[in-house]
């Protein structure tokens, strides 16, 4: 279930609670009791698995390759060719 954000009409204090996506009921205040809170827009967490956050860097290895190469221009040894080469790779 995801998490919300409330804020209280009359204390103004804020509120997070798990609720399901179908429950439109907003909860009571647990400072002041009110019954007047709002949702509020929240940041939201996105979870990734270690295969879609390395996939998301790749830009990162093509960039550096590209800077590698200009710095040394052209003049690369065979390691350090090959170690561009695996970084501009997808």
């Amino acid at each position: 279930m995801p998490l919300y954000e409330y804020r209280c009409g009359h204390c103004r204090a804020v509120l997070t609670i798990r609720q399901s996506f179908s429950d439109e009921n907003a909860p009571a205040c647990s400072a002041c009791g009110a019954r007047s809170m709002k949702r509020i827009i929240s940041s939201v967490s996105v979870v990734k698995s270690e295969r879609e956050r390395v996939s998301d860097l790749s830009w990162v290895d093509r960039n550096l390759a590209g800077r590698i190469k200009k710095k040394a221009s052209g003049k690369l040894g065979p390691a350090l060719q090959d170690a561009v080469d695996r970084m501009e790779s997808p």
